[in-house]
């Protein structure tokens, strides 16, 4: 096991959930590869569960904790830049602190597809989504090849973002994560995708937790303007723009519908986006 040149990064974005950390990074520490780093990006003053933190991670050298000043925008682009950018590894990989790795072999498998493809810059799989208390909701792939995911990108975002490995070299190139408060990885994504290929496993590599803390879920009607802008920004170097811009019209209106409606439909209109875009 290499400590002093890990071949992986993770970064992991975190605020005040020192119980839900604990379980994400346990969930690295079983992954069948070992070759990696952990960078926790931390913005709280809180001591007490900065304090639970580092009793955490005291004896684990591969993790390293940043307390980090809040994020101007208000999303985690920020915090993902910081910990890009002081990384070891030649690929990084992304966990937030409320998700788990569900396969053991996640971070082997997108190593060993890097080593053998060397013109595909960004890898995913699929997730299993779960609610609070780790019930299962349901479960999707997104597109598995570049031609697939390239014909969709502009519909909805081609990757998921908890599971993905990326190579650092080309997120430096196309400028890491963008300002945005929301969809900051749809756009990202895009921008890797002009240096190289995509791939997505059909595998299950998430549980991805869904619930109210979701900013995703909280505020729809600023997601979809941010996701028009992306679709605008990017609709020379994707197709079906045009398309793509009216499911998010549609999902801005929506964005007004009354509450109790929306609390009726939203995790049902999100599995239909997963799953079929």
């Amino acid at each position: 096991m290499n400590t002093d040149n890990p071949l992986v990064s993770i970064v992991i974005p975190t605020k005040n959930r020192p119980a839900l950390l604990k379980k994400t990074i346990e969930s690295v520490l079983v992954q069948t590869f070992q070759e990696w780093e952990i960078i926790i990006v931390y913005n709280s003053s809180d001591e007490n569960t900065e304090k639970q933190i580092t009793n955490f991670i005291k004896d684990e050298p591969r993790i390293k904790f940043f307390n980090v000043p809040e994020s101007k925008t208000g999303g985690i682009s920020e915090y993902l830049n910081f910990g890009i950018l002081r990384s070891s590894g030649k690929y990084i990989a992304r966990l937030d602190d409320d998700d788990i790795w569900c396969t053991r072999d996640k971070l082997r498998k997108q190593v060993d597809f890097f080593d053998s493809n060397k013109d595909h810059v960004i890898t995913g799989g699929g997730v299993i989504m779960v609610d609070p208390d780790g019930n299962e909701l349901y479960r999707y792939f997104k597109n598995e090849n570049d031609e697939k995911i390239r014909k969709k990108a502009l519909l909805a975002c081609p990757m998921e973002h908890t599971t993905v490995m990326f190579r650092k070299e080309i997120a430096l190139k196309a400028g890491c994560y963008g300002k945005y408060r929301v969809a900051e990885d749809w756009d990202f994504f895009l921008r890797l995708g002009q240096y190289g290929k995509f791939y997505n496993f059909q595998e299950y590599f998430t549980h991805y937790m869904q619930g109210e803390h979701n900013l995703s879920l909280r505020d729809q009607g600023e997601v979809a303007r941010t996701e028009m802008g992306i679709i605008l920004k990017h609709r020379k170097t994707y197709p079906l723009y045009l398309y793509g811009l009216s499911i998010h019209f549609v999902q801005y209106l929506y964005s007004f519908f009354p509450e109790f409606v929306k609390d009726k439909l939203q995790f049902f209109l999100r599995y239909i986006k997963r799953n079929y875009l």
